[in-house]
């Protein structure tokens, strides 16, 4: 049907599997591999990662034809059949699409598993925003009835139907989009610049309008141990929320502590708040039971009277309950960073779980924004070179209150991931994402700004970007 059809672009919406049923059977192989499929053949020559979706451009040929034709799928992973995707990182998803496209004259393959739900969401979706952009106005109903009358019960629930309206108000309130690396160069070098400031504060602006709003309701958890919170005026949104599974006599399953994406992973990261008193061992738990290897302090860890212990240079092992804590090494990096190598282990358990423990010394906890630029670029830059070696496991962030400090330095390693990938970048997106799931990151100009000032800093340190 591609090669009949000429069509140069797959949208699919569906995972291969989702729990125990298979969804759609891969028809096409891995990566610099090929597949034979009678008289045609497919090889996959690109692959490309992101948070939410993959972009495959493979290769079609015919036997007895000559030449062969290129094809770019476009796979959204974080949909399932019984639910609903982010409004915002599917608008994020469909404007890459749009974006990396050239025109066509031939068709545009979309599908799910069915061919109807998750297929008619996206068709809708896509021709009410160029409808919706080009006369300012939409007719979700009569746009329905329409491709009904080609296909029937396109859009199939009310819930993807609900969420339609959801994605387009996400759609035609937003502004901005891509900078080329070039083009942000060439803007924010000078963040003192008059201009610059007023381009970026004029942004801030409209993002604090695009800031979700949660009911009381979506922070149940939070509410019910407030005790555990090290403040009360930054609760774990109840979604988002990261539970603790192992079983400690006296605790319970709380710990003030959210899931993030970062630009290529879903869930790369864990944005948690320091212990409250008493609750180091629940620390200790969130790392083990979610199988983190590494644990960022964004400030020095000797000033937390719940966990200074474990970075003590006289202090080689203690117990929290029915944990082990173990010191292997600890090193200064540089005048800002030092690593320390941790082993947990479980009375029960035979293995031990490695931490390894960064901590930024010279970014005060009462301070919302290190020193430096340098301070950020360098903590991510020592990060990345022990992330490659372990890529499993979440990274768990730990500051004051679980968003302040840790939403910067997310912001800016999300958007370094960006450039890398595809030498461009939007930070009004990016940050929109993370408020999505702390609402309280980056909610002050000056953080904002940091941001693009940490960013354009690493633009032009060669050094760091061919390190990185």
């Amino acid at each position: 049907m591609i090669w009949q059809e000429n069509v140069e672009y797959v949208i699919m919406l569906t995972n291969l599997e989702e729990g125990s049923t298979i969804k759609c059977h891969q028809y096409w192989p891995n990566k610099g591999e090929g597949l034979d499929l009678g008289l045609y053949s497919i090889r996959v020559e690109e692959e490309t990662m992101y948070a939410h979706f993959v972009i495959r451009r493979m290769t079609l040929r015919k036997k007895c034809v000559s030449g062969s034709r290129t094809v770019v799928q476009f796979h959204y992973t974080q949909w399932s059949d019984h639910g609903t995707p982010n409004p915002l990182n599917f608008v994020v998803f469909h404007r890459h699409f749009r974006h990396k496209m050239k025109p066509v004259l031939h068709p545009i393959i979309v599908h799910c598993s069915a061919g109807v739900g998750r297929t008619g969401t996206f068709i809708a979706f896509d021709v009410l925003t160029r409808c919706g952009s080009a006369t300012d106005k939409v007719n979700v109903i009569e746009y329905i009835k329409a491709m009904r009358k080609d296909r029937m019960t396109m859009i199939q629930n009310v819930d993807q139907f609900i969420f339609l309206y959801k994605a387009l108000f996400e759609f035609f309130r937003r502004k901005g989009g891509f900078v080329k690396r070039e083009d942000f160069i060439k803007c924010y070098s000078d963040s003192s610049a008059r201009e610059t400031r007023k381009r970026i504060a004029d942004e801030f602006n409209r993002l604090s309008s695009l800031k979700p709003e949660y009911c009381v309701d979506d922070f149940k958890m939070g509410k019910k141990y407030l005790s555990l919170n090290s403040t009360k005026s930054v609760l774990p949104v109840d979604h988002h929320l990261v539970y603790l599974t192992s079983y400690v006599r006296g605790r319970d399953s709380y710990y003030n502590a959210v899931t993030l994406s970062s630009f290529t992973r879903p869930c790369e990261f864990i944005s948690a708040q320091f212990p409250a008193a008493g609750a180091a061992i629940d620390l200790a738990r969130l790392l083990v039971d979610q199988e983190s290897h590494f644990l960022v302090s964004l400030n020095p860890l000797s000033g937390i009277s719940e966990i200074k212990d474990w970075v003590h240079e006289e202090i080689k092992n203690f117990k929290l309950g029915p944990y082990e804590i173990i010191k292997i090494t600890q090193s200064i990096l540089n005048t800002e960073i030092r690593k320390t190598t941790l082993k947990i282990k479980e009375k029960k358990e035979k293995t031990f779980h490695t931490v390894h423990l960064y901590e930024c010394l010279d970014w005060n906890v009462d301070d919302v924004l290190p020193a430096d630029t340098s301070t950020l670029i360098n903590l991510i830059k020592q990060f990345c070179l022990d992330r490659k070696c372990t890529p499993d496991g979440p990274v768990t962030l730990i500051s004051i209150d679980g968003a302040t400090c840790c939403g910067i330095f997310i912001a800016v390693y999300n958007a370094i991931e960006e450039l890398l990938q595809d030498n461009e970048v939007d930070i009004c997106t990016i940050v929109q994402q993370l408020q999505c799931c702390r609402p309280e990151m980056i909610s002050t100009k000056v953080e904002y700004e940091f941001c693009y000032k940490a960013v354009s800093d690493f633009l032009n340190t060669d050094n760091v970007y061919a390190n990185i």
